[in-house]
């Protein structure tokens, strides 16, 4: 076996550190934000703020990072962005912002009627992502690589799928596991059932982390590459996210931790 040459071995790390950290990141990230949601009490204000004044952080730094175009700027726009996004996937899960309605929808609504009360039951963190998005954009403008908004754009809309096909429907929709300050959003969740749109779905996003890694490995540069390779790990994240809603699957089993150490929505952690 011949030995790897210099570029083989930049390549092979810089994509071993895109994956290592996308997936560290994310499922930290993930982490982080089902412990909060689970927080009451001053505990649960605490939290709030905090996250809070972490995501308003991640944004001020974004204009700094137009100019880089290393790998540095590239790993710090991404964790940027999924810090910005697991605050407002926090102040969801938390009831800070979820929309004007809270009772479950009425008895036999279907269609459009239903997608509109389910719709006002997430209207604001709808708005807000939407809104944050932009100010992403905003904020990125002139950047060498605009990773930060290319990977706050990538959860918005792979999340954007995940919530489309739970109201359609899939077969284990794990309503169970929403916190108390979004358990009324379980009412707004499709039947137990599996669609062949999901499995369309899931094979979109499956060809799309193969065309971004195969960016990543024509990249001019590390840090090209890098933010390809991030992009293409984390939606190769998402793909697998959905393919577990193809599966009767109790999410329980991916944290295994959650029995033990997770109360449930009734039992919320005191602060």
């Amino acid at each position: 076996m011949l030995p790897l040459s210099g570029a083989e071995i930049a390549f092979v790390t810089t994509l071993l550190l895109a994956i290592g950290y996308a997936i560290g990141v994310w499922w930290g990230g993930t982490l982080v934000v089902l412990l909060l949601s689970r927080l009451r009490g001053p505990a649960r204000g605490l939290a709030i703020v905090g996250t809070s004044g972490a995501a308003i952080g991640a944004l001020a730094v974004l204009p700094f990072l137009r100019p880089l175009d290393d790998v540095t700027g590239v790993l710090l726009g991404f964790g940027a962005a999924v810090v910005v996004w697991g605050w407002l996937e926090l102040l969801l899960l938390q009831g800070v912002a979820v929309g004007t309605r809270r009772a479950p929808s009425a008895p036999g609504l279907k269609g459009l009627a239903r997608f509109r009360e389910a719709f006002d039951a997430i209207r604001h963190h709808e708005f807000a992502l939407a809104g944050i998005l932009v100010l992403v954009g905003v904020l990125s403008l002139g950047s060498a690589l605009p990773v930060a908004f290319v990977t706050f754009a990538l959860l918005w809309g792979l999340r954007l799928s995940t919530k489309l096909h739970l109201f359609l429907g899939v077969p284990q929709p794990n309503g169970h596991l929403f916190p108390e300050g979004a358990a009324h959003l379980a009412a707004f969740l499709g039947p137990a059932r599996r669609s062949p749109q999901l499995g369309l779905t899931t094979c979109v996003w499956a060809l799309a982390t193969i065309a971004l890694f195969s960016a990543g490995m024509m990249a001019p540069s590390s840090a090209n590459a890098t933010a390809w390779f991030l992009a293409g790990t984390l939606t190769g994240l998402g793909t697998l996210e959905h393919l577990t809603l193809l599966l009767p699957l109790r999410l329980e089993s991916l944290w295994g931790w959650e029995k033990q150490r997770l109360p449930s929505k009734g039992q919320p952690i005191q602060g």
